[in-house]
């Protein structure tokens, strides 16, 4: 984060926890040099994930200095409730999880293959590759051993 980031009209936040439930949300209104006046906001659940709302006319506006103006603060002037809270610029989630992506639920029953290597040289290879045509080769092994029986 640059000097940028603490520009009249940016949103910041404030954690409290790794909970965004309990982030606070601010709205800054105005900044002369490293002086910056906050206006809390509102926090509004969107999908199960907190956001920042509108401004909060029941509480007070905050004067503060911004005291690492180049970075994330990870604690600074900000305090409440006898925490001294660090800002940082808030950024919009960007979509989320895809629908579908992730490993697929299995079918119950388990494992149902197990995976060998067998080692031969180059010319039994063609030969097995010859004799089973179009068979993919695990097959054409358990068809072998079935007719075997």
């Amino acid at each position: 984060m640059n000097i940028a980031a603490f520009v009249r009209g940016n949103t910041v936040v404030a954690k409290l926890s790794q909970d965004n439930a309990k982030w606070l949300y601010f709205r800054i209104t105005s900044r002369e040099g490293l002086w910056i006046t906050l206006k809390p906001l509102f926090s509004v659940e969107v999908d199960g994930k907190w956001v920042p709302g509108d401004p909060d006319p029941s509480k007070k506006t905050i004067r503060r200095l911004v005291s690492n103006p180049y970075g994330t603060e990870s604690v600074g002037g900000l305090v409440v409730d006898g925490m001294a809270l660090g800002l940082r610029l808030y950024r919009k989630p960007k979509g989320g999880k895809r629908p579908g992506s992730g490993r697929k639920l299995g079918n119950g029953k388990g494992r149902t293959m197990i995976t060998r290597s067998v080692a031969m040289n180059k010319a039994s290879w063609e030969k097995l590759d010859t004799l089973r045509q179009d068979i993919a080769r695990g097959a054409f092994i358990a068809k072998a051993l079935s007719l075997s029986e």
